[in-house]
């Protein structure tokens, strides 16, 4: 008797390595796009994070020298030399950029808080203050606001610092004009471009106009007509 043995055939296929190779590149292809694609938006939401709070600063200080300056009957005295700006029994005082850089382990600061009086050494976090200032001691001298009175309001904190604040006022026509540049502070604030002949942020050593996504600048020109005459 003959025996017969069945036999079957398997008709699976699997992928080739060409196949596989394409799908890996296709996966990576998304991933990649999408990567880019966070990136920018995350680039994005920074700059819209520091911008938003450097606006809000700016705009705060703003409409506060515009009020006082609309309203006043006292008179304006701009000390831009010692950095203090004198509306009626307001007195404005600031540091810059570069007055909060050290300088051979020392800071240069031309304004302090007299908490910080011992400054040998030391950082000032005094970066632009309101001060009530009924006797204008504070805009004939070098005295130092009590950040702690209830006088002195704080208009600005870490994070935000001033590039560049000049006041000018006209005598003939009441105009008082200023103009500022506040930005973010330390290694991700932005720096005078001589050839554009303006404030940049830098991308790798260069100055772009990509900006570094943590770096962040604004650009503010108050000019505020004086309503009423001494």
């Amino acid at each position: 008797m003959k025996k017969y043995h069945a036999t079957t055939k398997n008709h699976q296929t699997g992928f080739t390595l060409v196949e596989l190779s394409m799908s890996l590149v296709f996966i990576a292809f998304i991933i990649l796009f999408l990567s880019i694609t966070l990136l920018s938006i995350m680039r994005t939401y920074n700059k819209g994070i520091w911008l938003n709070q450097i606006n809000s600063a700016g705009r705060q200080i703003n409409s506060d020298i515009s009020d006082q300056v609309r309203f006043s009957a006292n008179q304006i005295t701009v000390r831009n030399d010692i950095q203090r700006l004198c509306v009626g029994n307001v007195t404005y005082i600031w540091n810059t950029a570069s007055d909060l850089e050290r300088n051979d382990g020392k800071m240069s600061a031309k304004n302090w808080f007299y908490e910080e009086r011992d400054r040998e050494g030391k950082e000032t976090r005094l970066r632009f203050v309101r001060v009530l200032d009924n006797t204008g001691k504070y805009c004939n001298s070098d005295d130092m606001p009590n950040r702690n009175d209830n006088d002195t309001g704080i208009m600005l904190g870490p994070g935000v610092v001033i590039q560049k604040f000049d006041a000018s006022l006209s005598p003939e026509t009441g105009l008082l004009r200023v103009h500022a540049v506040f930005s973010t502070e330390d290694d991700v604030q932005p720096e005078f471009n001589s050839e554009t002949d303006r404030y940049q942020c830098r991308v790798g050593g260069q100055f772009s106009a990509s900006d570094n996504q943590f770096c962040a600048f604004a650009e503010f020109d108050i000019i505020t007509f004086r309503r009423l005459n001494i």
